[in-house]
């Protein structure tokens, strides 16, 4: 019982503490020490007239409390809350004293204690903390700071003429320092209990070497990122004066009704159900997230019903990013409908990609989009699409049109085995206007499959074939040029180009098998195998390459004759183990070659061989160590040209977990690189980054 009756003494001194009213002048009780740990409480509910003590002045600390004494200075309190009428910090404050008063309530009635006002005060509370309840902030600050050292007989090694890559990502490293940080503020409203309505602002900042952060800082939001062609953060060839930028944007505008099960998005977002291999977008530069940048634009997706088997859709319209004076703009729309008893889906996808001019009534000429090169060899002319004037130098597009349309089925034929199968079609224009061009292009991909997953086995084998001529469309980055080597395996894309669909995992004029095994010894330890084989669909020849819709960024033409085709090997191997429940290690290998057996002149032979070891090591609970390693042996020849460079990455992190939505992390690497077959073109250089992430 006088447990009972000291935990309510608790609970009355914590509902008296946060009554917000004047204190009364009054001295303390002589028997209190004054190195309690209570002295301070004693005082306050002394001084609030809560506490009076005994006829003779005392305090009586050590004595234990009765229900009776305990009852009067709860009276004392209820009497002090009906003065000031509500002045409780949170509703689980207010609880606390109603329990209280509940297990006094036959004490209280003797003393003829009644509580007018308890109820009251309970209910308009909880109002107010509904109404509270209503509006939500949350949101997160991401800072990045990168230091990098360029050194070597490379000449102006790091600079803006000559940068150099991080080929373990293919990220451009620039000599400098940067700081940029993003800060996302979101404010979520509750318009009834089915309705939800938000509003995000994201603030960005960017200090010392731009293009430093532009690859190795935070992503700005699409309104302040130089790659989607809206922040002109870069600065062209400006010095690097460290001139801060900085700039707050509206980022999105969302809405979303369960009773409708809908969701409206205005402003940036990410394609939720459109095929990956009818419609990607931009890959990211940056090293940071998001992959994949988002659009900016409007995206309407959700569910048609609450009955199972369900369908879903999307709906977007979005802005793609370009270096042109064309506007590039893509719809899409996707429908999926699910089986019963997860037995899997299928799925329709449309696309409509197209551009046009800024000026009215220009429909192209100078400032258009710029139809990337196919490879070449040194002292050999460049190669385009044939225009309607038969001319093959003329790499001027648009104004573009494009649509696809796909179907993908996926299906559970047990828990073992699922199969699925994908099919697009796709239809280009590369000059509505028919003034440059008056052909236009058809092609296809066909991608099917089949996972297989048991107790310590699992894997997939798929068949790939993507026409060369689907997916023409094709877009050059915006924002920092130079280049941006970012898609490995090194050599197989254009660089500073992308296309609409996925095509890493789907390329173009390629057709062959993937095949990936798992096999898990231990719960602890695993194995990994991939190997993949794809040959080109047409050969390079010049016939092939002129043809409007081509593309093919890797094999040259060939110049002595034929039609041997280009091949594409990759092999990967990698195990991960955990010792002792603490330190994690995982080894890989990886390499890729491709090769044309042909005269010397068109003899491609290009390999990639990457070893890595990855280590993680949790300290303890807050600290978190890693160690990384990676190999890079690049060689061969496209042609008469011979290319060959060796490149070493070793890496070392610490994060530091400050709270439960709060870290700090620091990293630094080591690059050094030698080029076997260009003198003078040797550099290494260090980089230091620090981190820190919070989330609210």
């Amino acid at each position: 019982m006088r447990k009972h009756i000291f935990c309510g003494l608790w609970l009355l001194m914590i509902a008296a503490l946060i009554i917000v009213s004047p204190a009364y002048s009054a001295p303390l009780f002589p028997d209190v020490p004054e190195s309690h740990w209570a002295r301070d409480a004693v005082a306050d509910l002394s001084a609030k007239g809560i506490l009076e003590g005994y006829p003779d002045g005392t305090f009586k600390g050590d004595r234990s409390l009765t229900r009776w004494e305990m009852a009067l200075m709860l009276q004392r309190c209820l009497a002090r809350m009906e003065q000031v009428h509500g002045t409780f910090a949170t509703k689980s404050d207010l609880e606390s004293v109603r329990v209280l008063t509940n297990q006094l309530k036959d004490e209280l009635d003797a003393m003829g204690v009644r509580i007018n006002n308890l109820e009251e005060e309970y209910s308009s509370l909880d109002k107010r903390t509904k109404q509270l309840e209503r509006v939500r902030f949350y949101g997160y600050i991401h800072s990045v700071w990168n230091n990098m050292d360029v050194a070597g007989s490379l000449a102006n090694a790091g600079s803006r003429q000559t940068p150099v890559a991080d080929w373990s990502n293919g990220r451009l490293l620039y000599e400098g320092k940067g700081f940029s940080s993003v800060a996302k503020l979101g404010t979520m409203v509750s318009l009834s209990p089915d309705s939800t309505l938000g509003i995000e602002f994201v603030n960005y900042y960017s200090g010392g070497e731009r293009l430093v952060d532009q690859y190795w800082g935070v992503t700005p939001p699409y309104l302040s990122n130089p790659f989607t062609a809206h922040g002109s953060i870069n600065g062209g060839i400006t010095p690097n004066n460290n001139t801060p930028w900085n700039r707050t944007t509206l980022d999105r505008f969302w809405y979303k009704n369960k009773a409708w099960n809908l969701q409206l998005i205005i402003g940036s977002f990410q394609p939720q159900l459109v095929a990956d291999f009818v419609f990607k977008g931009e890959r990211n530069p940056n090293i940071n997230p998001p992959f994949i940048l988002p659009l900016y634009g409007i995206n309407v997706n959700g569910q048609v019903g609450k009955s199972s088997p369900q369908w879903t859709y999307e709906v977007m319209y979005g802005r793609l990013p370009q270096a042109s004076f064309y506007h590039t703009h893509v719809y899409g729309d996707a429908l999926k409908y699910a089986f019963k008893e997860d037995k899997g889906w299928a799925r329709v996808t449309y696309t409509h990609t197209s551009n046009r001019m800024v000026g009215e009534g220009t429909n192209h000429g100078a400032g258009g989009v710029v139809l990337p090169a196919y490879p070449f060899a040194p002292g050999v002319a460049v190669t385009y699409w044939r225009n309607r004037a038969g001319q093959i130098n003329n790499p001027s597009l648009g104004p573009q049109s494009m649509d696809i349309m796909a179907l993908d089925l996926n299906y559970k034929f047990n828990k073992n085995w699922t199969g699925y199968v994908k099919f697009a079609s796709s239809h280009y224009d590369p000059d509505t206007s028919n003034q440059l061009f008056t052909e236009t292009a058809t092609g296809s991909l066909v991608n099917a499959g089949i996972l297989a997953k048991f107790d310590k086995v699992d894997g997939k084998l798929e068949y790939v074939y993507v026409s060369p001529r689907y997916d023409p469309f094709i877009l050059q980055y915006p924002g920092p040029n130079s280049g941006i080597p970012v898609f490995l395996p090194y050599s197989s894309y254009y660089f500073n180009y992308y296309q609409m669909h996925d095509y890493i995992n789907y390329p173009n004029n390629r057709q062959g098998v993937n095949l990936n095994l798992g096999y898990d010894f231990t719960d602890k330890t695993r194995a990994q195998i991939s190997f993949g084989y794809l040959s080109q669909v047409e050969a390079s020849t010049r016939n092939n390459f002129t043809k409007v819709g081509t593309i093919e960024p890797l094999f040259p033409y060939l110049q002595n004759g034929g039609s041997s085709k280009g091949k594409v090997t990759n092999v990967g191997i990698w195990v991960s183990h955990e010792f002792n429940n603490k330190l994690k290690a995982k080894v890989g290998y990886f390499t890729y070659n491709q090769r044309r057996s042909a005269a010397q002149l068109d003899d491609v032979d290009l390999k990639n061989d990457t070893y890595y070891v990855n280590l993680s090591y949790p300290v303890n609970k807050t600290l978190d160590l890693y160690g990384n390693y990676y190999y890079v042996n690049y060689s061969g020849h496209l042609g008469l040209a011979n290319s060959g460079f060796k490149q070493h990455i070793p890496s070392l992190s610490a994060v530091a977990k400050l709270s439960e939505k709060q870290s700090l992390g620091l990293t630094y690497r080591y690059y050094s690189l030698k080029n076997n077959i260009v003198k003078h073109s040797d550099w290494h250089g260090q980089q230091w980054i620090m981190e820190y992430k919070l989330k609210f």
